[in-house]
């Protein structure tokens, strides 16, 4: 799968969260927004919005991020 953009960082900690995007855009999950779907199903391509959690930098607390983005065929 392809993903517009193709790599996601949290904007606080610069720390790559586009692994736990992958696995939420993998498989049918409730917490996963599709543009354009119907009734919650996953789209074969589009628009999406899931939530991440950032595990924090240097010390911090651990915070949950919205990821927002394309995914192309």
């Amino acid at each position: 799968m392809a993903l517009n953009p193709d790599r996601y960082k949290c904007p606080q900690h610069d720390i790559d969260v586009t692994d736990q995007v992958q696995a939420k855009l993998s498989s049918d999950r409730p917490d996963v927004a599709y543009g354009g779907s119907l009734f919650g199903r996953k789209a074969a391509s589009g628009p999406f919005e899931v939530t991440v959690i950032c595990s924090g930098g240097g010390g911090a607390q651990a915070h949950m991020i919205k990821c927002i983005g394309t995914q192309v065929p």
